[in-house]
């Protein structure tokens, strides 16, 4: 089983080279990630498994996500573009060295 923040990872790492503005990178992003979890509630779905429970924890995420992307755009907007993608490229590369310490057991 892939881990979620591998899909996530590996989602990032496609997309910024697909896209050489950073306002186009996170709209893509974002659009490859609504696809892989939408999937996953169709798959999670079909396979049986009751998502009512998770309910009040689904509509948490979803208000922060909301929140996020208004306090987000201010600081997508005013960071240059280097400073935006040297921060993207170091964050892909802890979340990668996080990854791989996991696989290899050491905590």
């Amino acid at each position: 089983m892939i881990p979620p923040i591998a899909e996530d990872v590996n989602a990032a790492a496609s997309a910024r080279a697909a896209s050489p503005d950073r306002r186009n990178h996170i709209a893509t992003l974002g659009g490859l990630m609504s696809i892989v979890h939408i999937a996953k509630l169709v798959a999670f779905g079909i396979l049986g498994v009751e998502f009512g429970s998770y309910a009040p924890l689904v509509a948490a995420m979803i208000l922060t996500s909301w929140i996020g992307i208004f306090l987000g755009r201010p600081v997508l907007d005013r960071i240059p573009e280097r400073l935006f993608r040297i921060t993207f490229q170091i964050i892909l590369t802890l979340l990668s060295l996080r990854l791989i310490a996991k696989a290899v057991g050491w905590p």
